[in-house]
């Protein structure tokens, strides 16, 4: 049913989706209750709240909004549904127009039945964000290798691809861009059991082990996902040493000194380069910093379970450094806010003299921040 749908979908960029009159119905009740609710608390957060408040509150309320769509639907118990989320989100870094990586883990066997509420959801949480459907995605689960996403993705043209959700009387049509198509495919035609996402994990803990592989938050069934993530821990836990996590430290160092000197040779003329390569120097800081303070949780507390990103801080409040860095990146944030700010209208690349002052006294107020610490 599934392989049909999407090669139906290849041939004519349309990816059809029965549902019931029943779903229909509550979809968009769901849709209007939930967005009008969201919208308020959001209003709220971004009219009274200042810097990471703003995302650690945003941060909750997306999770607390997921949290009751995917509790709408009973099909998430009767199938032992894992849903989480990675990325942003998980590790509570996120911005207001990030990405949602949400995924879904069950039994192979239950995939036909359970496709269809995957992009229901998708739809409703997509809805109730005011974001593209391209921007909610299963980024794990679309790594895997698969030969009929291969052989599919060779014939497939560049136009976007309509998902349709269809009743007897009525149909719910969206868009995902071409250029993303390849998602929508990996979404239904990969393995969906938590164990092969296990072994894809297990995988890159012992090659590159980067951040991405362990930052999730649960909405569901945690046990199961709890179940396998702890093996990811034990393995993790033979190759840590005091060693390995000082030398992370020292990569922060140098790269806070690399951004510095970025700081230092900033050129009005290209200012628009420097902001995306600013922004990305950013977030590598901000995945090491997360790394860094992760490792010391685990060496020195031994709990075998995740990690709430947005707590973690309790329990490494004796570390001098730490305080020093969050305040470094903060800033650095609110740097690169300033830059879309200032600059992103300005189509030609032309900064005015005031503009470009302006700035140049927020980076040497950044420069000196740290100064002497580390």
């Amino acid at each position: 049913m599934i392989k049909n749908k999407i090669y139906e979908s290849v041939k004519n960029n349309n990816l059809i989706i029965k549902i019931t009159n029943d779903e229909y119905v509550q979809i968009n009740l769901l849709i209007n209750k939930l967005k009008h609710e969201y919208n308020l608390q959001l209003d709220y957060i971004q009219k009274n709240k200042k810097n990471f408040d703003k995302i650690l509150l945003h941060n909750q309320l997306v999770k607390t909004t997921i949290k009751e769509v995917i509790d709408h639907f009973s099909v998430i118990k009767k199938y032992n549904v894992c849903v989480f989320v990675t990325g942003s989100f998980a590790r509570c870094t996120n911005k207001f127009n990030s990405d949602l990586d949400l995924h879904f883990c069950y039994k192979n066997i239950y995939k036909n039945i359970l496709f269809k509420y995957e992009e229901m959801i998708y739809y409703i949480l997509f809805s109730i964000f005011n974001i593209n459907r391209e921007k909610v995605h299963n980024m794990i689960l679309s790594r895997y290798e698969n030969k009929k996403i291969v052989r599919i993705m060779s014939i497939v043209d560049n136009n976007d691809l309509m998902i349709i959700l269809k009743n007897d009387d009525n149909e719910i049509s969206y868009k995902i861009n071409g250029k993303q198509k390849r998602r929508i495919y990996s979404q239904y035609l990969n393995k969906k059991d938590i164990k092969t996402m296990y072994k894809y994990l297990r995988n890159e803990l012992l090659t590159y082990n980067r951040e991405w592989v362990h930052t999730f938050y649960v909405f569901s069934n945690d046990w199961l996902f709890t179940k396998y993530y702890k093996k990811l821990l034990i393995i993790e836990d033979k190759n840590k040493s005091i060693d390995k996590i000082n030398k992370r430290k020292e990569d922060i160092v140098t790269q806070i000194e690399f951004i510095n000197s970025m700081i230092n040779t900033i050129d009005k003329e290209n200012i628009c380069d420097f902001k995306k390569m600013f922004q990305m120097e950013e977030f590598k800081l901000l995945y090491n910093y997360i790394s860094y303070r992760r490792d010391l949780y685990l060496l020195y507390n031994k709990k075998w379970d995740m990690i709430d990103f947005s707590n973690i801080d309790n329990y490494l409040n004796n570390d001098i450094v730490f305080p020093y860095i969050k305040d470094y990146m903060y800033s650095l944030f609110n740097l690169v806010e300033s830059f879309k700010n200032e600059y992103s209208i300005h189509k030609s690349g032309y900064i005015n003299k005031e503009c470009y002052d302006l700035q140049i006294i927020k980076l040497l107020r950044l420069n000196s921040l740290i100064g002497g610490v580390l």
